[in-house]
């Protein structure tokens, strides 16, 4: 599975999370913790692992090259690799995940 193809699949399954892979959100103190995930833990979850702090030991080899691939940043050219930029556009410019994916797909078919 292509990592555009799990963030889109992740998404399906949970509410987006923000700073974290995975985070537990409470709409009020009382009420029951909802569990969310970012870009990136919604694709760990997609292929059956639950994102926590070893997720480069389960991270498939193709996404790990991906990852690593440098970019820029498609909404305000901050550079990094494309892990930190999955992450930064996730958290800072709060893109949906299934836009993620798009972008992501386009790294995949260069």
């Amino acid at each position: 599975m292509e990592l555009s193809e799990a963030i889109e699949a992740g998404a399906r399954l949970r509410p987006q999370g923000f700073g974290d892979l995975r985070t537990a959100y409470r709409r009020w103190p009382w009420s029951t913790p909802e569990v969310r995930t970012c870009a990136l833990g919604a694709a760990y979850e997609a292929i059956g692992y639950a994102p926590i702090g070893t997720h480069w030991l389960h991270m498939p080899e193709d996404w790990r090259r991906l990852l690593s691939a440098p970019v820029a940043c498609p909404q305000c050219g901050t550079r990094g690799v494309v892990f930190s930029v999955i992450t930064h556009l996730n958290d800072t410019h709060r893109w949906p995940r299934e836009l993620i994916a798009a972008w992501v797909r386009h790294l995949e078919r260069k």
